[in-house]
């Protein structure tokens, strides 16, 4: 039943949002065509504004309206009249939070990289992959020059670990912030916000009482590419610790509310 939600939450999210990265893709070649056949002159520089400020805005609205369909999505589709469907399907509340939870992840990781995308197509140019290969092979060989390719390659990973439990416990604090909004009688939307904002404010407050505690502890002496890699490691550790328990308990209240304390509108 999962795959079929899944299914049912791309189908209903992708009209909106791959034409959207069509259009990136569309004004990106213009910009591309604009920089590469125009020349310097008055004539071909007001088209040249107005493509990059064109192209600026549909960036910026890719990611916006990527983030509101998610809260569109989870808000419209259980906290009102169409949670009143979604409910008699056969499934638990854990279902329907994994189905928008997985769909918006990956709907986000596609926005940046067809973001990463774009801006390869403008700066593509003869030799472009050439120096970008260089660039790697001189990176890699300095760390392998100060013996750092163990500490190197620990760190990496646990960027990418952290990248994702970051991403997920965001989506996850918005769910949970929507799921407590709805105790708010007539006043759902601004007791969600407020949720959202009382829980941002803990997580800050989480985040620098870690922060302190781990530079009080290394007492930021940081000396030496070992050090640094090392601290890396502390703090990366720390959040992505953090952040895992954060994320399980935005499910659990998430889940608690859906299936105890549903109130539809």
């Amino acid at each position: 039943m999962l795959n079929k939600l899944i299914k049912y939450e791309f189908k209903a999210t992708g009209r909106t949002i791959l034409p959207l990265y069509l259009a990136v893709i569309v004004v990106t070649f213009i910009n591309k065509i604009l920089f590469t056949f125009t020349t310097d002159t008055f004539a071909f520089g007001i088209p040249r504004i107005l493509s990059i400020l064109l192209y600026v805005f549909i960036i910026i609205a890719m990611f916006v309206i990527t983030y509101l369909i998610m809260i569109q999505r989870f808000y419209k589709n259980l906290m009102k009249d169409e949670g009143y469907l979604m409910f008699t399907l056969p499934v638990n509340p854990s279902a329907l939070i994994a189905s928008k939870l997985i769909v918006s992840s990956i709907w986000t990781v596609l926005s940046v990289f067809v973001s990463i995308l774009s801006v390869f197509i403008l700066a593509f140019e003869k030799g472009l992959i050439g120096n970008i290969a260089d660039g790697f092979n001189e990176f890699f060989y300095y760390i392998d020059l100060l013996e750092l390719n163990s500490a190197a390659t620990c760190v990496f990973i646990e960027m990418i670990l952290y990248a994702i439990v970051a991403l997920v416990t965001s989506i996850l604090m918005i769910y949970c912030a929507i799921s407590l909004g709805q105790l708010f009688n007539g006043h759902k939307v601004a007791g969600s916000f407020a949720a959202y904002i009382g829980i941002y404010m803990v997580m800050q407050l989480v985040s620098t009482i870690m922060l302190t505690v781990l530079g009080i502890t290394n007492n930021f002496v940081i000396t030496t590419p070992q050090e640094l890699t090392s601290f890396l490691q502390t703090i990366l550790c720390a959040s992505l610790i953090v952040y895992t328990i954060l994320g399980i308990v935005f499910y659990l209240v998430s889940h608690y509310m859906l299936k105890n304390k549903l109130n539809l509108e």
